[in-house]
């Protein structure tokens, strides 16, 4: 038994020796569960009589400890996603480790609000931060943030991407405020939180751009792609949607040599991924020689404001 004290405004518990009992039997149950998931199904339905568990009405009493646990044993372990278990593929999920079961545990007993304010919280974070920055090859100036998942991190991503292009100033004015629509291009492949993303970002899902993708998953993987709209084409669609073109800027010419040799050469309907490794390594040095080059470049972006 685990209550709390009778009649007090205290939080705690009555017995501590008695919590501590609970709380331990819980964890053991819990460790003795993950080692043991692989002799289990991957997932079971959750029967109609468990659904209707969840339809009670709420509860005005006090409740037991030992009690909610012994619930969560019966109405709730047995039937989540399934992610913890070896033989799970139904998506691209973490599975989570024995040691992770410790770290929430001392996360939510620290309970540590690292928005701010002197405590040793947001100096590890850094220090995590710092850690992943030099494992991708970032600089050591770089910063970062810890969000709930994914979908918050493409999110974030994306309100970065939008303050580069237009400045601060549009957290106050808006992009109406800032006089120019934004496109952001992802693969076809992307999660359906780039979409949210862009919603949300007041952007628009109708400005994301979904690129088609190879065998390979590989953006543009095809040589034999052509130009989708000609310079006059594309200048002719942007007004016929209300803008005012300002300025087109053509690039890329340092990349027709290799699409010429891979597909017209060597009858390649890809580019390997070492040529891409090594486009992206000497960006520095295309961008310096591309207007130097004779020939036609392979892309152009068009800037534009509406009147």
């Amino acid at each position: 038994m685990a209550a709390l004290v009778p009649g007090s405004a205290s939080l705690d518990p009555a017995d501590w020796d008695s919590f501590r009992a609970t709380a331990h039997a819980a964890l053991d149950r819990a460790l003795e569960g993950l080692r043991h998931v692989a002799d289990g199904p991957v997932w079971r339905p959750t029967p109609a009589a468990v659904r209707d568990r969840f339809t009670a009405p709420l509860p005005r009493g006090a409740g037991d400890l030992e009690a909610a646990l012994g619930e969560v044993d019966a109405l709730i372990a047995p039937f989540v996603v399934g992610n913890i278990h070896p033989r799970f593929f139904g998506w691209a999920q973490g599975a989570g480790t024995p040691v992770g079961v410790i770290a929430e545990l001392i996360a939510a007993a620290l309970n540590a609000n690292c928005g701010g304010r002197d405590h040793v919280g947001p100096i590890v974070e850094r220090q995590i931060a710092l850690w992943a920055a030099e494992a991708f090859g970032f600089p050591a100036t770089s910063s970062g943030i810890f969000v709930t998942g994914a979908s918050q991190a493409n999110f974030l991503g994306l309100l970065i991407a939008r303050d580069a292009a237009l400045g601060h100033g549009v957290r106050l004015t808006g992009l109406k405020g800032a006089g120019r629509q934004l496109c952001a291009y992802a693969s076809a492949e992307a999660h359906g939180c780039v979409r949210q993303a862009m919603e949300l970002s007041g952007v628009g899902a109708d400005f994301l751009r979904r690129v088609e993708t190879g065998p390979r998953l590989i953006m543009f993987t095809h040589l034999s792609i052509k130009r989708r709209y000609s310079e006059a084409e594309l200048k002719a669609k942007m007004e016929q949607a209300g803008f005012q073109v300002e300025q087109i800027i053509r690039f890329n010419r340092v990349s027709r040599p290799a699409w010429f040799v891979s597909g017209r050469i060597l009858k390649r309907r890809s580019l390997e991924w070492n040529q891409m490794r090594l486009y992206d390594r000497f960006v520095w040095l295309w961008r310096r020689i591309d207007k130097l080059l004779p020939w036609r470049p392979t892309a152009m972006i068009a800037s534009a404001r509406r009147p």
